[in-house]
């Protein structure tokens, strides 16, 4: 038996993996905010695992909340963050609190009591490496930087080779590839990672960094308007409003189901591994148009969207994950197919009481912080 600390454990990762975990014999403490955004007014631990197990109300910005929150601890899964891709574009103080102050202070308290953490599991994100590995003809393997936004008005969505200017090819990303984030988010995700392997090395302590791509699934919050194009898309359909897809549509991105995801999680708990970073995704590019049009198939409802050539700052075109080495590693290869994880996904979402998710709102309130453009 561990004794299990999992930080922002109340959320969609976090509730699925305590399922996982307690019939192991784990004692588990939860450290979340219950942050209304994501879960909405009077939120509270799923009923299911409330009785299981020790929660601490409170946020990973606060050092004291941290310090009750790391003592006797075994293993530390810090899953606590501000997620928000976009909003991280304009609440640019919100999310460095969360996520860099949240590990600091994190790491901060293990150092200050001398806790004797065996390891220390991280959930990174692809956001760390911006649009990520591309095939140049001419120059080979390229990462292309931030693309130009005259392009971008032009309707010239994919970024052209940074050296010779032809047009590229994507490429799965692998775990060396240059790490050139472009949001908020993604430098705070960078960050963070940076924190824990130079103080888990200088304490000797074992760490492993998970990239994740795009997770979806059972449980993922439906009324945050900022996180999960699944979830998003999901509820407008569900409540009869529109969708609308930026850019073309051709923009695309490697979705993991979470269950796939608790798995990689409870592999690393589970083997002697250490010290290393891995991707976590499927290995596979869907573009959000495919997407779209198996989410009205799966939920057997007429397609209703409009593709409206908008562009978000903070965005990516493409990036999804070279996975041989969360294989290798772990001997873990992703099982549940994207059909299959949306059937499970709107089966699950047809059973849940769903009212606006504040979409709207967020496009209005992206729109005049001049982070959604035209």
């Amino acid at each position: 038996m561990k004794n299990i600390l999992i930080t922002g454990g109340a959320g969609f990762i976090g509730t699925n993996l305590i399922k996982r975990l307690l019939p192991m014999g784990n004692k588990i403490t939860v450290l979340d905010n219950l942050d209304p955004q994501v879960h909405g007014i009077n939120a509270k631990v799923e009923p299911d695992i409330r009785p299981y197990i020790s929660f601490i109300k409170g946020n990973v910005d606060n050092y004291h909340t941290c310090e009750q929150a790391v003592c006797g601890q075994d293993i530390i899964i810090h899953l606590a963050a501000d997620t928000a891709t976009g909003q991280s574009m304009y609440e640019i103080t919100k999310c460095t609190k969360s996520n860099i102050n949240g590990i600091a202070n994190i790491l901060q308290a293990i150092t200050n009591q001398h806790i004797k953490v065996e390891k220390i599991i991280f959930t990174s994100s692809r956001a760390v490496y911006g649009e990520g590995k591309y095939i140049c003809p001419n120059c080979g393997v390229i990462y292309p930087k931030r693309r130009n936004f005259e392009d971008i008005k032009r309707r010239e969505y994919d970024p052209p080779c940074p050296v010779c200017h032809c047009k590229i090819k994507k490429a799965a990303t692998d775990e060396d590839s240059l790490l050139i984030p472009q949001s908020i988010y993604g430098v705070t995700k960078l960050t963070q990672e940076l924190y824990i392997s130079t103080v888990c090395r200088s304490l000797n302590i074992p760490f492993v960094i998970l990239r994740l791509q795009n997770v979806y699934g059972e449980g993922q919050s439906l009324i945050n308007p900022y996180t999960g194009i699944l979830s998003i898309f999901a509820s407008r359909i569900i409540t009869g409003k529109p969708i609308e897809i930026f850019e073309d549509g051709q923009e695309s991105r490697d979705f993991i189901h979470v269950q796939d995801v608790i798995e990689v999680i409870v592999a690393v708990l589970m083997r002697n591994i250490s010290n290393s970073t891995i991707n976590v995704g499927s290995g596979k590019s869907t573009s959000v148009l495919e997407l779209v049009k198996l989410l009205y198939s799966s939920f057997n409802i007429q397609p209703n969207y409009t593709i409206n050539y908008m562009y978000r700052s903070g965005d990516i075109r493409h990036n999804y994950a070279d996975i041989k080495l969360m294989h290798n590693l772990l001997g873990f290869t992703p099982s549940i197919s994207l059909q299959n994880g949306i059937a499970r996904f709107t089966n699950w979402v047809n059973e849940m009481d769903i009212t606006e998710n504040y979409y709207a709102e967020a496009l209005n309130t992206m729109k005049g912080k001049g982070i959604l453009k035209s």
